[in-house]
């Protein structure tokens, strides 16, 4: 079989395809008949042309794992386990053929088994995994299944192929852009620090109205911002589902954060204050204190944190729903155009804000890691309007944080940092 020469050139062309093969193969060393670097070339030539195909008028998306028949016991099921179905007769792996079978395996639940048989990928079965596999990127409780070595390959987007290994992304190739990793901005030091006066604040809420006497400051601030991320990555997801795009604002909460609004911003809904902007709050001091309730008084903060992944109390389980159904209704208001604005308390200001800042900006800053420490300009007139606007805030208003969600997906958290209007490209999955 003649190999098509592969569709991105820079890739090809550099060390990354050798990097992205080293990554992927390692946990299969040892195996038998693994493919070769050359064979994993021809499979993502292969997805990426599958990838621009559409199906009754719909993109293609799908996950792939990599990996031989008869590897994954299917005795358990979703939602901790596999469902395999096995093709009595393998099907050769052609873009035609990858498009016609995706909608039998739904992004978000199951996957399709590829692997190279005599000289050719082939399909030899679909494999329901369920969606707790989403959780660690798209918050949420519930654990995935049972960690294994194969890697996982994910159609998105047109023109964009990501990489995984044990539910981490390793790599992404996306038209002639190749990132190795990703930065999963949430566990940056300096977004933590913004919202720690909040934290703080909360704590001090949670011990008195609740009487919480139960562990350190420092573990429940620890919970707290993991709850806060998982809620975050909710909205993020649902809007990167959704294909629509959106920004989210945070601004300081109180005067400060209601100057910034009265001068930069305008509303086209603004929203009236009142008991239900403490929502958030209120669900993260039931769901600590739960927590209090179910883990016992030498629990060190791990231990806490895998009671609330993995328990079933029911008690929990609404708390849950609850939490994330108000992700679902603030990222609503991001499909509408224009920007949410929250506080870093999570209170809600308006959505639907257009931000008028007449600052001219001749350059960003990109950061290559995730404390912002390594940094390549960047010039913002490459960039959308929903981009270049939050630029311009945020050289007005250091203290505001944006989040900006494009329609194909990606993801940029922009802050003022180190005296520049920086952004960070996130790893949103």
């Amino acid at each position: 079989m003649e190999t098509v020469p592969f569709i991105t050139p820079e890739y090809s062309d550099s060390t990354d395809r050798q990097h992205i093969y080293e990554m992927l193969m390692r946990p299969l060393v040892g195996l038998e008949k693994r493919p070769s670097e050359e064979e994993v070339a021809e499979l993502i030539d292969l997805l990426f042309m599958a990838s621009l195909m559409r199906e009754e008028g719909q993109a293609v998306q799908v996950r792939l794992v990599l990996a031989p028949p008869g590897v994954f016991n299917s005795d358990e099921g979703p939602p901790s386990g596999w469902h395999v179905h096995t093709f009595d007769v393998s099907r050769r792996l052609t873009a035609d053929e990858l498009r016609r079978l995706s909608p039998a395996a739904g992004f978000f639940h199951s996957l399709l088994g590829v692997w190279r048989e005599k000289d050719q990928y082939h399909i030899w079965g679909i494999i329901n995994s369920g969606t707790n596999w989403m959780n660690t990127v798209h918050g949420g409780r519930r654990l995935g299944q049972t960690k294994h070595r194969y890697p996982i390959l994910h159609l998105r987007d047109p023109g964009r192929i990501t990489f995984y290994l044990d539910d981490q992304q390793v790599a992404e190739v996306f038209g002639h852009h190749t990132s190795m990793g990703g930065l999963d901005v949430f566990q940056a030091n300096w977004l933590g620090t913004r919202f720690a006066r909040s934290r703080s604040g909360l704590i001090g809420e949670i011990r008195e109205r609740y009487g919480f006497a139960a562990w350190s400051n420092y573990t429940l601030a620890v919970i707290i911002r993991r709850l806060a991320q998982q809620f975050v990555r909710r909205m993020i997801s649902l809007i990167r589902i959704s294909s629509h795009g959106g920004t989210l604002l945070f601004l300081p909460s109180g005067e400060p954060g209601e100057a910034i609004a009265q001068q930069w911003l305008e509303p086209k809904y603004s929203l009236t204050p009142s008991g239900s902007d403490l929502r958030f709050r209120r669900i993260v001091s039931q769901i600590v204190t739960r927590l209090g309730q179910l883990a016992g008084p030498k629990d060190q903060l791990e231990d806490i944190w895998r009671i609330y992944r993995e328990s079933r109390d029911g008690g929990l389980e609404e708390l849950e729903e609850s939490f994330f159904e108000l992700a679902r209704f603030y990222a609503d208001f991001m499909r509408v155009d224009g920007a949410l604005v929250l506080t870093r308390r999570f209170e809600t200001l308006s959505f639907g804000t257009e931000i008028r800042v007449p600052h001219n900006l001749i350059e960003v800053m990109e950061a290559m890691d995730l404390e912002g420490q390594r940094l390549e300009p960047r010039d913002p007139r490459a960039d959308g309007t929903r981009h270049r606007s939050v630029y311009r805030l945020v050289l007005a208003e250091p203290e505001a944080l944006g989040i900006v969600i494009s329609q194909d997906s990606s993801v940029r958290f922009i802050a003022y940092h180190n005296d520049h209007v920086t952004y960070w490209p996130h790893n949103a999955g």
